[in-house]
């Protein structure tokens, strides 16, 4: 169970890192007001990942 936990944990770090990394333009550059279609799929990759790992951590809590 401590492998999947810790699974858990990375997938939600990549997640964040690529949220982070996505919004990273919109901070550099406050004037831009769309977002590209290569930083939306990374939100979406991002959310999905954190979900995923998040789900994984709820799983191995209930069954431990």
């Amino acid at each position: 169970m401590e492998e999947f936990k810790t699974i858990a944990l990375i997938l939600i770090g990549i997640g964040l890192f690529i949220i982070i990394f996505s919004f990273q333009s919109k901070l550099l550059n406050p004037g831009e007001t769309d977002f590209g279609w290569v930083q939306i799929g990374s939100i979406f990759f991002g959310i999905a990942a954190i979900t995923t790992g998040i789900i994984i951590l709820l799983k191995t809590k209930n069954s431990s």
